[in-house]
């Protein structure tokens, strides 16, 4: 072999070797590292979040969650990037470049219903050829509001299990439940609160529509209650909520 080609070959080899000692690590990555790329190593640690509807704890399991590059911080321009966990970091492979990286538990924010969303970003850094960096996200308080509908007996002795449609998502209690958390995106939205009228009793079926607005980070608690004459739904206030819950 010709001695610049050897001394080429050795580069190369030292540099893979950078690479994998940094990122302290091996095949963690679909991706093929070349030396035109760099390591990401991330941290999430430290954050006690919500993992559940009433489990707080330090994020260790990361399903359900998307990671994203954000060329010089361009949120338009974001190319999803696996990240792999190793003990409380997780690493990935990209090309040399200026980015910010973007992580989402994007289950939550799709669906919405079942647990609390949050998102955060890094700031920005510089990715070289056969180096590691080190990054932390802090995810920091949910993005969405946490709601707990609860039936008074009131309601119950009118009405059969209701239907509530809050935006474009729907709620629906089984016949046994009388009390139900849900997750919405914050903002102003509008709700219906759908309801057959009991066999026997003196009401006809229920569609009351109204609204309310729902701050990020809020745990709300609506109690649906019912006159007991007319059958009215007592109005639900809007922009209440009990306190922080994250």
């Amino acid at each position: 072999m010709h001695a610049s080609a050897r001394h080429i070959l050795h580069f190369l080899m030292l540099a893979f070797i950078a690479m994998f000692y940094g990122c302290q690590q091996e095949d963690l990555s679909p991706v093929t590292p070349t030396e035109e790329m760099g390591c990401i190593v991330l941290s999430i640690g430290g954050n006690d979040i919500y993992v559940d509807a009433e489990t707080r704890a330090t994020l260790t399991d990361f399903t359900g969650y998307k990671f994203y590059l954000l060329p010089g911080g361009d949120e338009s321009q974001k190319q999803e990037i696996t990240m792999m966990p190793t003990g409380t970091t997780l690493v990935g492979y990209a090309a040399a470049g200026t980015y910010d990286l973007l992580a989402e538990n994007l289950e939550a924010s799709t669906t919405g219903l079942g647990m609390p969303y949050y998102s955060g970003q890094s700031a920005e850094f510089t990715l070289n050829p056969g180096t590691t960096a080190n990054i932390a996200i802090a995810l920091g308080a949910p993005k969405n509001s946490r709601v707990t509908f609860t039936l008074n007996n009131s309601f119950t002795a009118l009405y059969g299990a209701p239907t509530l449609t809050i935006g474009t998502r729907t709620v629906t209690f089984a016949s046994n439940e009388t009390s139900k958390t849900v997750y919405f995106p914050a903002g102003a939205t509008n709700y219906t609160i759908s309801a057959a009228a009991l066999a026997g009793s003196h009401v006809t079926d229920l569609s009351v529509p109204g609204s309310m607005t729902l701050e990020a980070a809020k745990a709300y608690t609506i109690n649906l209650t019912a006159d007991p004459v007319s059958g009215t739904i007592i109005p639900i206030a809007a922009g209440t909520h009990t306190g922080e819950f994250d």
